[in-house]
């Protein structure tokens, strides 16, 4: 018999370790979207993104490394909403140091006028990107009027160390425009 109730117990207490679970997994999914700027973070270029061409950035210095740096803006649209992105990619074999938010950002721009989306500029952390590969700065996610053609404007650079001084390259790129919903 005892066997039989540490049975139920059991049941019992796995049947309470699901329901956790699946209320947490519930709370997960009904979290808040992931964090945007200031963290550099993997990306994957879907449909409804819009992206310049890459730029590289160094392009007129002779510095190690540098000019295998290349920058490229989005602009990520769904519905009203759009947002900002500032991609890097590093096609070196060593790791570069991206600048820090005072020299690196990303925003939305209306196409019509070139006005600024209000709230739309987010700056990026200063970081460290390994050779050979990319990394994303996300902007905030912010409303946009229906019917709007938006663009994104970034920002970025690197920051290198070429003898006994550092120097800023840093490149300004933007992305073809996309409408919002009409």
């Amino acid at each position: 018999m005892q066997f039989a109730s540490s049975a139920a117990a059991r049941r019992g207490i796995v049947g309470a370790v699901l329901a956790v679970a699946c209320s947490v997994a519930g709370l997960a999914a009904t979290a808040a979207p992931a964090a945007a700027a200031p963290y550099w973070q993997s990306y994957t270029i879907a449909s409804n993104w819009s992206c310049s061409t890459e730029a590289r950035v160094g392009a007129g210095q002779i510095v190690s490394g540098a000019q295998q740096m290349y920058l490229r803006s989005c602009v990520v649209v769904s519905g009203v909403y759009a947002q900002a992105v500032l991609i890097m990619t590093n096609r070196s074999d060593f790791s570069q140091r991206l600048e820090g938010p005072d020299r690196q950002y990303a925003r939305l721009v209306i196409a019509s006028t070139g006005a600024i989306v209000p709230d739309s500029t987010s700056s990026c952390l200063e970081s460290y990107i390994a050779g050979g590969q990319s990394a994303a700065c996300f902007a905030r996610t912010v409303t946009v009027s229906r019917c709007t053609s938006v663009y994104a404007d970034v920002q970025g650079g690197v920051l290198t160390s070429a003898g006994s001084f550092d120097f800023v390259e840093r490149v300004r790129r933007s992305s073809t425009s996309l409408p919002t919903s009409c």
